[in-house]
């Protein structure tokens, strides 16, 4: 009751409202571990589990709010829609059993409260597209020395606004990382070659300092790997040819500069291939055209040369998307 619904403040397109639904006690209906979006426990009956993502919630949100008083939460999931500039209420850390944590695309604004550190349990954390919300008091230092259990961490376009600190490397069992957009400067810490269980990995749109990529090399469960807009220059390294797991790469929007490597048919995966706006010259490999996965290929904003016959791209049978510009 404390939300009104407005379908503006969901964007997916499968949204809808699912509290609409619920029934008060003694209509028909009216067990709440029978609603939309609700999950109990089936011995003791206690709600576990929450999502009401995409549900058109539109209001603001404070610790008042009787949410918080669901201590046996296990689950909450809230993306997807509009707490009209809302903190991230302090009373989050009374939901102590919290192993997924879901506030994507939300509206909040402002600092993260520490009480998320009290969060121990969580397994799965995603701040993601709130672009007015900050982790900087606490810091992404702070949290990775705390939130020891996490293995999926996307803080995407959240104002972190620090270096990648060593500590992240705590994260053992992280297996998803996005740090898009956060305002990283500074130097990747050669750490980061500890997360070895990462199979997504992005820290696009980033001003790192110009620094050695070799701490990818032993992250070769990588499926995922989005370095535009990182300030990347040089070669690329050739380790990334052992990265056969590979399906998706994003390397534009940096100063590489040589020609591109021929490993790169190596990566036989791959499906997503992006290298636009970087300095690489000379010809296209033969080899890329043995990358018969691609659905999409980007190789525009370079300084490329010579012909190439129309047949060689018809060997990209699965090819939809090609920019040569």
């Amino acid at each position: 009751d404390s939300f009104i619904l407005n379908h503006s403040a969901s964007g997916d397109t499968l949204a809808y409202p699912k509290v609409s639904s619920w029934k008060l006690e003694g209509q028909v209906g009216g067990d709440c571990c029978s609603w939309d979006g609700i999950e109990c426990d089936n011995n003791t009956g206690h709600v576990i589990g929450l999502d009401v993502s995409s549900s058109f919630l539109y209001g603001s949100i404070n610790s008042n709010n009787s949410l918080f008083q669901l201590h046996h939460l296990g689950r909450l999931n809230l993306s997807d829609n509009n707490f009209n500039r809302s903190e991230i209420p302090s009373a989050i850390g009374n939901l102590t059993r919290l192993s997924r944590l879901d506030l994507s695309w939300s509206g909040f604004t402002g600092q993260i409260p520490y009480e998320v550190l009290q969060l121990s349990n969580l397994v799965i954390l995603d701040l993601s597209r709130n672009p007015l919300l900050e982790l900087r008091h606490p810091s992404l230092k702070s949290l990775s020395e705390r939130l020891l259990n996490l293995k999926h961490l996307d803080l995407d376009r959240v104002n972190v606004s620090s270096t990648i600190p060593q500590s992240l490397a705590n994260l053992s069992a992280l297996t998803y990382l996005s740090l898009e957009a956060c305002e990283l400067h500074g130097k990747f810490p050669t750490s980061l070659a500890n997360l070895t269980q990462l199979t997504y990995l992005s820290l696009a749109g980033n001003e790192f300092s110009p620094a050695s990529l070799s701490w990818l090399a032993k992250l070769t469960k990588l499926t995922s790997l989005n370095l535009e807009s990182t300030n990347s220059s040089g070669e690329v390294p050739s380790f990334f040819k052992n990265l056969t797991k590979l399906t998706y790469l994003r390397l534009n929007n940096n100063q590489f500069s040589e020609r591109i490597p021929s490993w790169f048919g190596n990566l036989t995966g791959l499906t997503i291939l992006n290298l636009g706006s970087n300095e690489f010259w000379g010809s296209i490999p033969k080899s890329i055209f043995n990358l018969k996965n691609l659905k999409f290929l980007a190789l525009y904003g370079n300084y490329l040369s010579g012909t190439y016959k129309l047949e060689s791209f018809l060997n990209l049978k699965k090819l939809k998307a090609l920019q040569l510009s």
